[in-house]
């Protein structure tokens, strides 16, 4: 893989991104896809054991952390279990969205002498 490749060259690698793990494929094909997923968390916690770095990636809520102020575990989607894998997780609310997009609003509102220096 690209990873090892890396190692064999002596690239230090500092953290692995990845885009939504929900949508990888794990090694071996189960018969439901929370048993995929718990499989899947597992391989990238060993990934990341063997490159000795951080390995960060993404995961929906399901429908009861849809308008949740604080997403907890229980609202993590399709598997649970993915949770325990995990040595740190943290969620970003909805509420919280709409906050971030309230202060950009502010800042459309400033006024500016010279368009060149306007934020958006």
């Amino acid at each position: 893989t690209h990873l090892e490749k890396l190692k064999m060259r002596n690239i230090n690698v500092d953290m692995i991104i990845v885009d939504y793990a929900d949508l990888l494929r794990p090694v071996r094909s189960q018969r439901e896809k929370r048993n995929e997923l718990e499989t899947i968390y597992e391989e990238l916690r060993g990934i990341a054991s063997e490159m000795e770095c951080p390995i960060w990636t993404a995961s929906q809520t399901n429908r009861s952390g849809l308008n949740a102020e604080v997403i907890t575990m229980e609202s993590i989607s399709e598997a649970f279990s993915k949770c325990f894998v995990a040595d740190f997780i943290f969620s970003i609310s909805i509420i919280y969205k709409y906050f971030i997009f309230q202060i950009f609003s502010l800042f459309e509102s400033i006024p500016s002498d010279n368009e060149e220096n306007q934020f958006f």
